[in-house]
């Protein structure tokens, strides 16, 4: 998460139960790249058309003190695209817990969990459905503090669109 994204889930003077939307370009990178229930399967590019109307992400504060900010992260997401014999369709809900310690302007817990339906992915190298019908799908994010040498890989949206990974923009 770019450090501009990532510092404006922090309120200026947040209050408990104070509740904001998160970045449009965190959920576009997260809808476009990070919710593809073929990512542990293949190398596939589900959702690269999503905007961001394709799902709704708020953060609340849960907790705020000198020392320490907690932050819910729920939402639900709808995510379709064309496909050759039947439409790609991921419909999760999430719900994520951030923890932010203010002395060192740092996050030591992101954890988010998308759960939901999925169904026509993933696809083979053809575009063929390899699983037929609707499937309960879990996906779960962590922060990674001390990463190993296989965690420093890139996500593949990075790879193959940098500019688009790293700064989506709504498309028209």
């Amino acid at each position: 998460i770019p450090e501009k994204e990532w510092q404006a889930f922090i309120p200026s003077e947040p209050k408990k139960g104070q509740q904001q939307e998160v970045p449009v370009s965190f959920a576009l990178r997260l809808f476009r790249f990070h919710l593809d229930p073929c990512r542990g399967v293949t190398e596939g590019t589900a959702f690269t058309n999503s905007k961001s109307d394709a799902g709704r992400l708020t953060l609340t504060v849960d907790e705020a003190t000198p020392e320490r900010l907690v932050l819910r992260l729920e939402g639900k997401a709808d995510l379709k695209q064309a496909g050759k014999d039947e439409p790609s369709i991921y419909q999760p809900s999430l719900l994520g817990l951030l923890v932010y310690d203010r002395t060192s302007k740092s996050f030591t817990r992101f954890d988010l969990l998308a759960l939901g339906t999925a169904s026509g992915l993933p696809r083979d190298a053809n575009g063929v459905v390899m699983e037929k019908g609707p499937y309960p799908l879990g996906i779960a994010f962590e922060l990674v503090v001390r990463p190993t040498a296989a965690e420093h890989l890139h996500p593949r949206g990075a790879r193959d669109y940098p500019a688009s990974y790293l700064e989506p923009k709504e498309s028209r």
